[in-house]
C-alpha cells in the first residue's frame, strides 16, 4: 500500500483492516496501485496536451512573427537588470496604476 493510503484507509482510520474482509483487503492490495498508475498515466498525458495546446498556440506565431519574450540578445552583458529612474514621472500617474 502506499504511504499516504487509500480513501477507505483514510476514512475507516484504525479499524481499516478489521471492517475489509481477507477478499476485499486482497482486491483493494491489487487496485490501489493499479488506480494510481492509471491516474498517473490519465494526469501525464492531460499535462502534456495542456502544455502543448497552451505553449504551442503561443509559441509558434511568436516564432513566425519574430516575437522574443525575453532579452537574451547579448551574450557579452555581466547583467540584465535595467536601472529604472523613478522621477521621471508625476507622483500623481503612480496613484492609480491598475
Amino acid at each position: 500500500m502506499g504511504s499516504k493510503g487509500g480513501f477507505l484507509q483514510r476514512f475507516f482510520g484504525p479499524i481499516y483492516r478489521e471492517v475489509l474482509t481477507p477478499f476485499g483487503q486482497t482486491i483493494l492490495f491489487v487496485m490501489e496501485p493499479i488506480g494510481r498508475t492509471i491516474g498517473n498515466i490519465v494526469n501525464w498525458i492531460l499535462l502534456l496536451a495542456t502544455y502543448v495546446i497552451g505553449i504551442g498556440i503561443v509559441a509558434l506565431p511568436s516564432k513566425l512573427l519574430g516575437k522574443q519574450y525575453l532579452d537574451l540578445g547579448d551574450k557579452e552583458k555581466e547583467t540584465y537588470y535595467t536601472a529604472i529612474d523613478i522621477r521621471t514621472k508625476k507622483l500623481d500617474e503612480y496613484k492609480n496604476q491598475f
